[in-house]
């Protein structure tokens, strides 16, 4: 399960740099959440480190910036 949840961060991780490369204006929140999933992918690996197996959650995303990104991220309905 904890490997699971290092893969899907940095499948986020890598969409959010990808967004970043390609934002033509402000991409402060989409910077601001990539730190957080790095943040979180780091304390996960040194809990990992000391010998905890308990899951670290990112914290929760929202607002106008997270809509905008979950919207772009979601595949079309067809």
């Amino acid at each position: 399960m904890i490997l699971y949840q290092l893969s899907k961060w940095m499948e986020e991780r890598t969409r959010l740099r990808k967004r970043i490369l390609e934002t033509s204006g402000d991409a402060s929140d989409l910077l601001h959440r990539k730190e957080q999933v790095e943040e979180t992918m780091m304390r996960q690996a040194n809990r990992w480190l000391e010998g905890s197996l308990e899951p670290v959650s990112l914290p929760e995303w929202e607002g106008e910036a997270a809509e905008r990104y979950e919207e772009q991220m979601s595949p079309p309905l067809v």
